[in-house]
């Protein structure tokens, strides 16, 4: 599991939908000035590199961006963007999170590897809480939170199959003492077969059709709303893994239905490719 790295993936197609996404939960839980409790399970550094691209030579979808919208989320993830621009450095989740922190919320990092666990301590320093343990236990650690308003968000590496149900369990058991916390689980989209990179040969990708199987659970196993909203970067393809990918929001605030459908509608615009068609949002489970 260690050798994910949220540094491979910085800012592409998948990275800019979650980061638009967060900038629309945070800004829901903003507009009171109540407290509210903020846990990311697996944080990363904090901060990468631009001069990094990882294993992606087009990895930098945010760049793709004309920023011309109306959007306040939009025009809000730019303005952080360009803080991070001039020191040539691309923000990861904690560093959006904490630009929108105030003095009365309690933010909370967590990251299991050592060396990016030492990199996200130095960059959160007192600006929230950090953890090195597994993400999942964490979690479980923390509940029921205070203050009791708030919300996780969930973006395990699975690496492993076994990690879709790892979700479940600990989404569930979480709002077992949280009832009506805010959960938002990142999930990828996988191409159903893939082209063998040794053999050249097409097989059926291992662990496609797991996170739409992790959705179904979820739908199953809890009472309260659940929201999905997916961005399709592309069209399915043997020669790409993952195409698209998604966040489902148990218990999302109020009208961020409304708020993904406009991001989603951009990203279409101006960051998907070859005309795909796989944004959409849609309620697992309804409101009561």
């Amino acid at each position: 599991m260690l050798s994910y790295q949220h540094k491979y993936h910085a800012g592409n197609h998948a990275d800019v939908f979650k980061h638009l996404a967060l900038i629309a939960l945070l800004s829901k839980f903003n507009r009171k000035s109540k407290p509210y409790f903020y846990l990311d399970t697996h944080a990363g550094a904090g901060q990468y590199a631009l001069s990094s691209q990882g294993e992606h030579q087009d990895t930098y979808a945010f760049t793709q961006l004309s920023f011309e919208h109306a959007s306040e989320v939009l025009q809000g993830y730019k303005a952080i963007i360009e803080q991070y621009k001039n020191a040539n450095k691309y923000p990861g989740s904690p560093a959006l999170a904490i630009s929108m922190a105030r003095e009365q919320d309690k933010f909370h990092f967590n990251e299991l590897a050592s060396e990016i666990y030492r990199e996200l301590k130095y960059f959160v320093h007192r600006a929230g809480s950090t953890h090195q343990r597994n993400g999942f236990e964490v979690l479980k650690g923390l509940m029921p939170p205070k203050p009791n308003r708030g919300m996780v968000l969930i973006d395990p590496p699975y690496e492993n199959a076994d990690e879709y149900d790892e979700v479940s369990n600990a989404v569930e058991d979480a709002l077992k003492k949280w009832p009506n916390g805010t959960f938002a689980i990142w999930y990828p989209v996988l191409s159903s077969t893939r082209v063998n990179r040794k053999t050249k040969a097409l097989e059926k990708t291992p662990k496609a059709g797991l996170a739409e199987k992790m959705l179904l659970n979820l739908s199953q196993r809890l009472e309260q709303p659940i929201l999905v909203a997916q961005f399709g970067f592309c069209n399915e393809d043997s020669n790409i893994g993952m195409y698209a990918s998604g966040l489902c929001i148990v218990n999302p605030p109020y009208e961020l239905d409304e708020t993904l459908n406009t991001i989603l509608m951009i990203l279409d615009s101006e960051v998907s490719e070859n005309g795909a068609k796989g944004s959409r949002v849609y309620w697992l489970n309804e409101p009561k």
